[in-house]
């Protein structure tokens, strides 16, 4: 809504905690919580609100108290971005997982995605994938979402010919 905003981050003072700046008059004030998870990122949709970070949270009163999400894939990493283009869907992308939100941000679902496995380059490659991290998603829309991250490759030196042609002598 008018005026409403919302940003996530970090404290330094205390350790480091999880922090909410809340504002609902156009940034004249702010509002500040502390929370546990470390946070990254927010999305908002009217009064409904997503934040990652090391946890999923979730608001549904302009920010004004937060809850986990209660359902979450194992073995998650930090998430670093969200975007939620409806107050129903909601994506988040961190390291190498891509996760879908179907209800506002309760329940999330892995979603599969991958970089090329290999591909060519400098000295005709081939370069072998290592690695993936997400960093940022958007979703300017139900049906379409664009993430950026890194890649990284590792090169596959050919091995040295096992075999060495004939020689032949000149007399």
């Amino acid at each position: 809504s008018s005026g409403f905003c919302v940003a996530v981050g970090q404290t330094g003072s205390d350790g480091g905690n999880g922090l909410v700046e809340v504002t609902t008059d156009d940034g004249t004030n702010w509002n500040s919580q502390t929370v546990g998870p470390l946070l990254d990122s927010v999305s908002c949709d009217n009064d409904h609100c997503v934040a990652v970070g090391t946890a999923i949270l979730v608001s549904n009163d302009d920010g004004k108290s937060w809850t986990s999400a209660s359902n979450t894939p194992s073995g998650l990493g930090s998430l670093s971005s969200v975007s939620c283009p409806s107050a129903d869907q909601c994506w988040a992308v961190g390291g190498d997982s891509v996760l879908m939100s179907s209800d506002g941000g309760v329940d999330w679902s892995s979603q599969p995605w991958a970089a090329p496995s290999s591909i060519g380059g400098f000295a005709g490659g081939p370069y072998t994938l290592m690695g993936t991290d997400l960093k940022s998603i958007a979703c300017p829309s139900v049906s379409v979402c664009v993430s950026v991250g890194a890649a990284a490759y590792t090169w596959e030196n050919p091995p040295p010919e096992t075999t060495l042609p004939p020689e032949t002598q000149h007399v």
